[in-house]
């Protein structure tokens, strides 16, 4: 499926009902990443990424939600990120799609939850996958890095490295956390538990950083935290 054509998430959710009569559950997980900051994104670049962030999971949710509805049972469990929840400097356009895919799940989630469909948010941080140098690829690929933000763009991605080198996960370990079947009241099931909780931080450590969040409304020290990475 090509979550930018339509055409192809219509044909694809056709094809899936005609062979099995139904859909028990839509996991959102296409994803782009673009690293740079808001004077280094064009309007293309930004309409891309929000395109497959964003408006492709809502695309396909709208599609598959109505045939949930109608059974009145279903699932909807969509990949999000740490940088859906606390912005990430040099992630200008992701952490913009990332947290409007929040918001649209955060609104969804009541109504659909009346309707029998339940609603998850699965927020990775650090994963170890190509993902990652594919987005700093692209970047340099794009000519559009400014020179007065070369000393902290290497500071960043310097920090950004030694993260993912202590904390960052596997695929599988996303992979498990999203749909490993085990104990319903196991926090790591979020595809299979019975009753899911809406959100899972995929470690304690993600967690710790979003329960930061919450507990600070002036924001101040999320910002401290997220320009600490920065000299």
């Amino acid at each position: 499926m090509d979550v930018q054509d339509p055409a192809s998430i219509r044909d694809c959710v056709q094809d899936v009902v005609q062979a099995h009569g139904k859909i028990d559950l839509l996991v959102n997980n296409a994803g782009s990443g673009y690293l740079a900051t808001l004077e280094e994104t064009s309007d293309a670049a930004l309409a891309s990424v929000m395109d497959v962030n964003f408006f492709g999971v809502w695309r396909v949710t709208q599609a598959v939600f109505p045939l949930m509805r109608a059974a009145g049972a279903g699932r909807i469990v969509t990949i999000t990120s740490i940088g859906g929840l606390i912005g990430q400097a040099f992630n200008d356009a992701y952490c913009a799609a990332k947290f409007a895919v929040e918001g649209f799940m955060e609104s969804l989630a009541p109504v659909a939850q009346r309707m029998g469909v339940q609603v998850v948010l699965v927020e990775p941080g650090p994963v170890n996958t190509e993902f990652v140098a594919s987005v700093r690829s692209k970047a340099q690929a794009s000519g559009t890095e400014l020179e007065a933000y070369r000393p902290l763009r290497e500071a960043y991605l310097a920090a950004a490295a030694q993260a993912f080198a202590s904390i960052g996960q596997t695929g599988s370990d996303i992979a498990n956390i999203t749909a490993d079947a085990a104990d319903a009241a196991d926090a790591a099931d979020a595809a299979d538990a019975k009753t899911p909780h809406f959100c899972y931080a995929t470690s304690d450590m993600i967690g710790a950083l979003v329960g930061r969040k919450y507990v600070d409304p002036t924001g101040d020290s999320i910002l401290a935290l997220v320009g600490a990475r920065l000299p």
